[in-house]
């Protein structure tokens, strides 16, 4: 199976997530929205649509690959329609084998992220 990795910079989510907790309450939920678009190796929109599980890793070196930087990670289904899909990112999603199992917030330790994803099951 064809792995698809999409390397992102974070720095909206940064943003929210590095504000101080007081400013929105004492009961934020420490999730991301996230929202992105599923290509092959062509740039088209990946086939079939359907529930695809994706691995989402937070890295702290854009280049990074070895596990000492990775940050956080979870696997979720999302539905991909035509490429696009949304989830909501938080530490309910599936652990992942070798990923620290920090909570989303404290990934956001530092102001500088990376994102990977990683399509590990497409539809039958």
């Amino acid at each position: 199976m064809k792995k698809i990795f999409i390397h992102l910079l974070m720095w909206s989510v940064v943003t929210v997530l590095s504000s101080p907790a007081s400013l929105y309450g004492s009961n934020v939920p420490d999730l991301i929205n996230y929202q992105g678009f599923l290509t092959d190796a062509l740039g088209n929109p990946v086939a079939p649509p359907g529930e695809y599980t994706v691995e989402f890793r937070i890295w702290d070196h854009k280049t990074a690959t070895e596990a000492a930087h990775v940050v956080w990670g979870r696997a979720f289904k999302v539905v991909v329609v035509e490429g696009r899909f949304n989830v909501i990112l938080s530490d309910d999603g599936d652990a992942i084998a070798n990923v620290p199992a920090t909570s989303i917030a404290d990934a956001f330790a530092d102001a500088e992220r990376y994102i990977q994803l990683t399509i590990t099951t497409t539809p039958l």
